[in-house]
């Protein structure tokens, strides 16, 4: 496994915790660099509770957090595998597999934490290729798209999902999702 079974540090600055555990977490589980069964689950609880502490994660979600996601977060961790951290603005959650295959990093924050500009940007220093022409807002959810290639050409879409009208009873403000693109998708002209 590519991840240490010793705690990494988790970045002090919250957009920057984000970007890393998409890039770091979900998309070196997608891309096959760490070793994941079919949907993006890791293969057993050791081998995720040593991938959550090789990015600085806690094993798992406490109480405050889980009552935190509301129905919308609920949905994306069911029967995933999960690692959390807190931080002074917020708190962060990583799941992979579960009833929503694929990994989600998702931030739990008060609606005046605002550092969706923050992931955007660290993610573009980190190689993802913002797609312009996939911004979109619809019922207060904006969605910036951004797309990778990995060292065998394998292409990949990273969308950063920002919650401008909290849902009730939610702290989720914003989470990202990444997966491989399949083979039989035609993709635009200069990606």
């Amino acid at each position: 496994m590519a991840a240490s079974a010793h705690a990494a540090p988790v970045p002090a600055d919250l957009g920057q915790a984000v970007a890393d555990l998409s890039d770091k977490g979900c998309y070196a589980l997608v891309s096959g660099a760490i070793p994941a069964a079919p949907g993006g689950a890791l293969p057993g609880v050791a081998a995720g509770e040593q991938f959550m502490a090789g990015l600085g994660l806690r094993f798992g979600i406490n109480d405050n957090i889980m009552d935190g996601l509301g129905a919308p977060g609920s949905a994306m961790i069911s029967l995933a595998m999960m690692g959390s951290a807190a931080f002074s603005q917020g708190d962060v959650v990583l799941a992979t597999g579960g009833s929503q295959p694929g990994c989600r990093v998702m931030l739990l924050a008060d609606p005046a934490v605002a550092v969706t500009d923050a992931v955007a940007a660290q993610l573009t220093a980190a190689g993802w290729r913002p797609i312009p022409g996939m911004t979109t807002e619809r019922a207060g959810l904006q969605r910036r798209a951004f797309f990778r290639r990995d060292a065998g050409g394998n292409p990949y879409l990273m969308n950063v999902m920002t919650v401008g009208t909290p849902y009730p009873g939610s702290r989720l403000r914003l989470f990202t999702t990444t997966v491989r693109i399949p083979p039989n998708v035609t993709l635009p002209e200069g990606l």
